[in-house]
This record gives C-alpha cells, sequence and structure tokens, in this order.
C-alpha cells in the first residue's frame, strides 16, 4: 500500500497502525505516523504528545518529533492547573484547536518551549471514550489551515487512542481496532454498492475473518410480517442453508435475543 495513501483515507492510517502493532507495541512509531499525517495536513513542524497523570494532576512529555524547541524534553512536566497546562486541557472535546502561537509564548511565559519562528500552535486531545489519555501539541510555522484538515487528523488520533491504550489492555483494545477496520471496510462496501443483500453477504464474511467466528448469521426484522428474515450467512453451513430463512421473533435463541435485545455467549 503507497504510504501516501495514509494522508488522504482513514483506512489506511489504520491498516499501517494495525501493521505496526502486529510487529511490536512501539507506541512511537505510531505516533510518527501520526506525525506524518500533521506535516501533510496542519503543515507541522514539530509535534509533542502531552501524557496525562491524574494522579499527580500533571501532563507530562513523553513524545517528540521535528524541529521542537531545546527547552522541551522527555519528561518535562506541566501542572494541569498551570497557564500552559490548562490550555491543553481546558474544555476538552475531541475537537483540534488552532491558538496564535503569541497566545501560546503568553500562556507559557519563561518555559520558551514554543520557538520563535512559530505561527500556529495546535492543540489535539487525545481521548478514549470519555477518559483524557493526553494531548498533542503541534507546531507550525504557517498560519492555521481550514477545519478538514484538522476533522482528518482528528480521525487519525482516534485511531492513535486506541493504539495507545492497547499498551495496557492489549486484547480488548485491538479488537476494538479491528472493529474499526471492519467498519470502514462495510462502509466502502456500501458506498460502491446499493443491493442491500450484497453489503449483508459481504459484513457476514468479514465478522467471520475478523473476529475468527465459526458462523456468522445476519437476520432482518420485517415489521410489516412480524417476522426475522436470514438475509446473509458466512461459514459452514453457507451453502446448505436457503436464503432467505424465516422464522418467528418468538422462536429459539434468537428470537429471545432480538426480544430482550440483549447479547448472550
Amino acid at each position: 500500500m503507497p504510504r501516501e495513501r495514509i494522508l488522504t483515507d482513514v483506512s489506511a492510517f489504520l491498516d499501517e497502525v494495525l501493521r505496526i502493532l502486529s510487529k511490536s507495541q512501539d507506541i512511537n512509531a505510531v505516533f510518527d505516523l501520526l506525525f506524518e499525517v500533521a506535516k501533510a495536513r496542519l503543515k507541522a513542524a514539530s509535534s509533542c504528545f502531552w501524557q496525562y497523570n491524574a494522579a499527580d494532576g500533571v501532563l507530562q512529555s513523553s513524545y517528540l518529533a521535528g524541529n521542537y524547541s531545546p527547552n522541551n524534553h522527555i519528561g518535562f512536566q506541566l501542572n494541569v492547573g498551570s497557564g500552559p497546562g490548562n490550555s491543553l486541557v481546558s474544555g476538552v472535546t475531541r475537537r483540534i484547536r488552532a491558538y496564535p502561537a503569541d497566545e501560546i509564548r503568553r500562556l507559557t511565559g519563561n518555559l520558551e518551549i514554543i520557538r520563535s519562528e512559530v505561527k500556529t500552535v495546535y492543540i489535539a486531545p487525545m481521548l478514549q471514550g470519555t477518559s483524557l489519555l493526553g494531548a498533542f501539541s503541534f507546531a507550525s510555522n504557517e498560519p492555521a489551515v481550514d477545519e478538514a484538515n484538522m476533522r482528518y487528523l482528528e480521525q487519525c488520533l482516534s485511531v492513535a487512542a486506541l493504539a495507545f491504550t492497547s499498551q495496557h489492555n492489549r486484547k480488548s483494545e485491538d479488537k476494538r481496532l479491528l472493529q474499526m477496520r471492519m467498519l470502514h471496510q462495510i462502509t466502502e462496501k456500501a458506498l460502491m454498492s446499493l443491493n442491500l443483500d450484497d453489503l449483508l453477504a459481504s459484513t457476514a464474511r468479514l465478522l467471520k475473518d475478523y473476529f475468527l467466528y465459526y458462523n456468522v448469521y445476519i437476520f432482518i426484522y420485517d415489521q410489516e410480517k412480524d417476522t426475522l428474515d436470514l438475509r446473509a450467512m458466512a461459514g459452514s453451513f453457507e451453502n446448505e442453508i436457503p436464503l432467505p430463512l424465516t422464522m418467528s421473533p418468538s422462536d429459539g435463541c434468537v428470537g429471545y435475543a432480538y426480544k430482550t435485545h440483549e447479547t448472550y455467549y
């Protein structure tokens, strides 16, 4: 896959993150990949990840790349209650915010962690669910870019957040990365085809292949007939059961799961 695709295709970015994680759990390699996107999309000259330590109330520099200030270094800390620290996490959302560099210089005062030639600083919080993991600061020597470029980087940040948390809970977060990849593939297929049966068949195969299930069955509820219709399947029985297969919502474990909206193992 051409490396350039990560700059325009979130699926390609996700594929590359999965490739990195399959070889090692080096989060810096994922952050390097994110910096490549930031260089192209934000014209970033440097990148710093400030990891949030809730217990101590500090943000600590744990990743640096590019032409960053010599006054910044791995292990450098900002108190969350201070001006600089507060600028990274105040009113935190998933949105990337662009600030004139002089505003950040005013907040950081004599810390001098912004180089003199920098014109724009982008603050990019990284969250997993509602939990703050930290924030990236990207420094650019150019004026602020448009919203579309920042929105694309936000999508890549969501992938990087899963990669970061997978270091601590590898099994569940790697599964979520696979789920995200599968979702992108399903979306791509939906855009290519308006045929529901083709889309459901592709989805069933993706579910089976990604999560190593023996069999996958997709039922669609027909409200007019009050029936559950088996519309797609993948696995050992897919050539033995004729489609569509109709059953009552009150029949068997599938009907029970439909009625209760619960997941059963």
